[in-house]
């Protein structure tokens, strides 16, 4: 006999670490904060005994947005070996929804931003990292609704099937079947979605570095590599989020300085396209589906094409919020 859904989730605040949280550290790092006082601060905990498994997720993200990320997720693989679930800050001292995050131990830009969306809301956030060789929690921790966060790139795929595997005899809701993530590759989706009507989505196609390299010093253009591409192009390190490494390419020239700046051995590359508004704005919508009907959750508006909610400066701009 299965437990009874309620007998399934629990109360997580025996085991759940609070965290400064994914927000508020890179918001800070984006308007040039120095993190390296808070760093040293951590460090000093943890060399007293004194740090909790809030303060080393929160010392792996530092690390991380200070530029050494192989310190960053050596700190990270440490914590989450031994604590998986953590508590993001929350404005409601009771909240109105509890959301569990299932997330993967992969590199600050790997899982979905989540708490940028939920930090204002009153909606408390709770993630818990799915670690392969280490069992979830029993109960779970008391939550509404679960949602997926964890990425389509290869390093996620243990978490993905683990999660899959609980997924049927998931007490709540879950939203983005581990499943269907693994669809979201970049170089898959266009084939997904490819043939709908008024979408125009580029083909994302998969470059190794010898064949880049190649390119500039031999008579193969793009589109001899692939007919699908031309100048300008856009192209990003395999595995790569939240911008690591994306340039846009207007010349073949252009892409010996990419990779003399890049260590990445793969690549993804697909044609730019020019999508600025007349008013020579570009905007980013994110769009959420439930049960097949659209939300809009998030817009982001700037004059450059490579637009994130924290360089549009949406939260400095009334104007901006309004078209929201």
């Amino acid at each position: 006999m299965q437990a009874d859904p309620d007998e399934r989730t629990g109360n997580s605040e025996l085991f759940c670490a609070d965290r400064i949280g994914f927000a508020k550290l890179t918001t800070m790092a984006f308007h040039g904060t120095d993190l390296r006082p808070l760093r040293d601060e951590l460090m000093a905990k943890v060399a007293d005994g004194t740090a909790s498994a809030g303060d080393g997720l929160d010392l792996s993200l530092i690390a991380q947005l200070l530029g050494d990320k192989q310190t960053g997720l050596s700190i990270q693989a440490e914590v989450v070996a031994f604590h998986q679930l953590f508590r993001s800050p929350c404005v409601a001292q009771t909240p109105k929804l509890r959301v569990l995050a299932l997330a993967a131990a992969i590199d600050m830009g790997g899982n979905t931003p989540i708490e940028f969306l939920l930090e204002e809301s009153g909606i408390e956030l709770l993630t818990l990292y799915v670690v392969p060789g280490r069992d979830l929690p029993f109960p779970l921790p008391a939550h509404d609704v679960a949602i997926v966060i964890a990425s389509d790139s290869e390093e996620c795929r243990d978490a993905l099937r683990i999660i899959d595997e609980m997924a049927p005899s998931w007490p709540r809701p879950m939203l983005n079947p581990p499943h269907l993530v693994c669809n979201l590759d970049r170089d898959k989706l266009h084939h997904l979605l490819s043939g709908i009507e008024g979408l125009d989505i580029p083909a994302t196609l998969w470059a190794t570095r010898a064949q880049l390299s190649d390119m500039p010093t031999s008579d193969l253009s793009l589109s001899e590599f692939a007919a699908e591409l031309q100048f300008p192009a856009i192209v990003r390190p395999r595995g790569s989020h939240a911008g690591v490494g994306l340039a846009k390419l207007d010349d073949a020239a252009a892409i010996s300085r990419y990779l003399e700046a890049r260590p990445e051995q793969e690549f993804f590359v697909s044609r730019f396209v020019d999508y600025a508004s007349e008013d020579g704005l570009f905007r980013k919508y994110r769009v959420v589906f439930v049960e097949g009907r659209p939300y809009a959750c998030h817009m982001a508006i700037a004059g450059q094409w490579d637009i994130w909610y924290l360089n549009a400066g949406m939260s400095d701009s009334a104007a901006k919020r309004l078209e929201c």
